[in-house]
């Protein structure tokens, strides 16, 4: 569609072209709206609000509008108003921000100013259930604007209802007799992304159960501190997803999650927090579970027994010492130039296998799982987390190798399955037989049998009743058989 000529408030020829895009208002506390670029004044949109555009200016020397799609009264009908983008003719900075895609979700914090305020199903007071209240004091992370509400990154719950519903809290309440209701609260360290999910109906925001009976540790970053523990049976709001992890729509500290401005010093740092949603590969329970609109939590997955995992440990070593190789945990660490003083303690703890110091490291905070093991000096515990640590990064190129195997990119997750191989030291431990077995599918896909068959035959070598790995091996052999 060709540009209109129209003609500014100043009297400057401009063209509107047509583009739907969305703002949001960053000047404080109000942007005016107009009836047309430099016009008469017919509105004003407060911070924080989201305005909804479909057109802006081409051609005027003083600043680009952008014109609304809400319509405004003026002298007795209905028009679009018009916003400027930035308030350099007029002494101003930044007045509207575009919002991408990808951000339709930036998190706002609010602070409750008053004594207590309702929170509400949907953004109106008339005829709208209460779902749930906040407190003076209280800090709220929200996700959308609208009308003079805000959606809160909480899910709230009803009566004879097992679906989460929203939450809305209203900004002001000057009209009411309340004053203001929520005042932005802006921490003084943000966290390097502070990009949340768009709430209970948006699309990104993904829910999980924890899963694992004694909980699963939330961190500061993947592997980082733990920052707090959330108990088995809670309904996780997740909005990320990442090489395994997830990110809580949530904000936390060194003492945990925030939900308290005076609990906040004003130099505390605010952190993220994330939480690994399997972690069988490292010898621990799935940890998380997708909700999927149950009423309460998935039982836990059985658990091998104690002695079900010696002896799978005892068959694995067995398999090893047949051809030669000495892969004990004694070889290993003195082969990373560990201390025979630090060898000989973990002996002492009965930590006589690496699968069992993968678990151990990676199960909660590694100095406190070390110290219950005996080690109160600070080195002896870092030379062991880096001992483990490649591992993790070998479980991160899983996670990546498993995303491009559900996107049918085969030769991209079969090279991702090998880098992951390539950081484990030993290869019968259950992470590296599980990218063993994931390579062999990729393999399959790619019309690689033989090379396929040598991946399943090196997992059957140390699993042999795998039933996942005797069942491919039986289809490559046929493949073979018929020279496919």
């Amino acid at each position: 569609m060709m540009p209109c000529s129209m003609i500014s408030g100043r009297g400057q020829p401009y063209q509107e072209r047509q583009e739907m895009a969305e703002y949001r208002v960053v000047h404080q506390p109000t942007v005016a709206v107009r009836d047309r670029p430099w016009g008469s004044v017919i509105g004003a949109k407060k911070a924080d609000e989201l305005v909804p555009t479909c057109a802006r200016s081409v051609g005027l020397a003083e600043g680009t509008w952008v014109k609304t799609t809400e319509e405004f009264e003026y002298k007795g009908a209905r028009t679009h108003g018009w916003m400027l983008l930035h308030g350099q003719a007029i002494n101003l900075g930044q007045l509207l921000d575009k919002v991408e895609k990808d951000r339709m979700g930036m998190v706002v914090r609010y602070q409750v100013m008053v004594a207590k305020t309702d929170i509400r199903e949907r953004p109106m007071l008339a005829g709208v259930p209460v779902v749930g209240a906040r407190k003076k004091g209280d800090i709220i992370r929200t996700d959308q604007q609208l009308n003079g509400w805000v959606r809160l990154q909480h899910d709230f719950y009803a009566v004879g209802k097992a679906d989460p519903l929203e939450g809305w809290a209203q900004i002001d309440g000057h009209a009411i007799g309340q004053g203001l209701i929520l005042q932005r609260w802006d921490p003084p360290t943000l966290p390097a992304v502070v990009i949340g999910g768009l709430g209970a109906q948006g699309g990104k925001t993904q829910r999980y159960w924890v899963l694992a009976a004694e909980g699963v540790p939330v961190r500061e970053r993947p592997w980082g501190r733990v920052l707090c523990v959330k108990s088995r049976g809670h309904l996780l709001r997740l909005d990320t997803l990442k090489e395994g992890w997830a990110r809580l729509e949530a904000d936390f500290t060194e003492e945990g999650q925030i939900e308290h401005v005076n609990a906040v010093e004003d130099d505390t740092p605010v952190l993220e927090g994330w939480v690994l949603l399997d972690g069988r590969d490292l010898g621990l329970p799935r940890q998380c579970q997708k909700y999927e609109r149950e009423k309460v939590p998935p039982a836990e997955e059985p658990r091998r027994s104690s002695d079900e995992i010696a002896s799978r440990r005892a068959a694995k070593h067995a398999a090893h010492a047949a051809k030669g190789e000495d892969c004990s945990l004694s070889t290993l660490l003195r082969e990373a130039l560990v201390s025979a003083e630090v060898i000989e303690q973990l002996a002492q703890a009965g930590v006589n296998d690496l699968e069992e110091l993968i678990t151990i490291v990676s199960r909660a905070d590694h100095h406190e799982e070390l110290r219950k093991c005996g080690f109160s000096k600070l080195g002896a515990r870092a030379k062991l987390v880096t001992l483990v640590q490649p591992h993790w990064k070998a479980l991160a190129y899983k996670e990546q190798g498993n995303a491009q195997y559900r996107a049918s990119r085969f030769e991209d997750a079969a090279q991702l399955y090998t880098q992951a191989l390539q950081q484990i030291a030993c290869a019968s431990t259950e992470l590296a037989l599980s990218c063993y077995s994931n390579r062999a599918a990729c393999f399959q896909q790619m019309r690689e049998p033989q090379l396929a068959l040598a991946d399943v035959e090196h997992v059957l070598r140390f699993d042999p009743g795998n039933a996942k790995a005797l069942a491919r091996k039986a289809v490559y052999d046929q493949q073979l058989a018929g020279g496919l």
